[in-house]
């Protein structure tokens, strides 16, 4: 059973903000803490509980499209095996840094055992920029969560033809091409590495998760994007 806390909607919606697990809930809530947001030129404030990671089986893997205040957003969302009555989803945009991780290391989770997913950000040492992702453990024979997955597209020991080093990518994630490289068009690069995870995602690991946990999806009005945090 998954360990989280205490719900306070009839699906505990979750989102990843600045490396941490962070469930929307009313003003006054204890131990809630304000994030002021600005998204499409609009800006707001939400309150959140915290949550360093989530541990349970994984339920449900499926897509969700939607639309706020005028802006399309597709989700990568998780849902988990209860915690009390409700259900733990983890929802996160799939143009995330925290979707695309996820979406890497799916195919590697034996997904009829318990997960612990714990979002990270962090600015490294004579850095500008945030490193961000999700660490996705496993338990080993001793019980404990010490198993990491790895990324099911990358060969860490592999060797490159013509490199010193070791690693490549594999399982028909893209690679630069040449005009790629030529150009730096780094932008074009990570959006065919967008579009491809996405759509292995869909096509390779929602079957798997549907085959052995029919799922019942739910009607749209059932989620309300204000819900879902971004």
């Amino acid at each position: 059973m998954s360990s989280l806390g205490q719900p306070t909607n009839d699906k505990i919606f979750l989102g990843i903000v600045g490396g941490k697990l962070v469930q929307t809930v009313p003003e006054g809530t204890p131990n809630a803490v304000r994030r002021e947001w600005e998204a499409g030129g609009k800006t707001g404030v939400k309150w959140e509980l915290q949550h360093d990671n989530i541990t349970g089986k994984i339920e449900e893997i499926s897509f969700y499209e939607g639309e706020k205040d005028g802006r399309k957003f597709v989700n990568l969302s998780i849902r988990f095996d209860k915690t009390g009555d409700k259900y733990p989803v983890l929802s996160v945009g799939t143009t995330s840094k925290y979707a695309e991780d996820l979406m890497k290391k799916l195919p590697n989770i034996n997904k009829k055992e318990d997960v612990k997913i714990r979002p990270f950000s962090y600015i490294p040492d004579g850095k500008d920029k945030p490193v961000s992702g999700v660490e996705v453990k496993q338990q080993d024979g001793t019980g404990q969560f010490n198993k990491k997955i790895t990324n099911f597209f990358w060969d860490a020991n592999a060797l490159v033809e013509g490199k010193d080093k070791k690693g490549k990518s594999v399982n028909g994630m893209p690679t630069p091409t040449v005009e790629e490289l030529e150009n730096s068009d780094w932008e074009m690069f990570y959006k065919r590495v967008n579009r491809f995870l996405t759509k292995y995602t869909r096509e390779n690991i929602v079957t798997k998760t549907q085959s052995f946990t029919p799922p019942q999806m739910p009607a749209r009005n059932e989620i309300n994007p204000d819900d879902i945090p971004f």
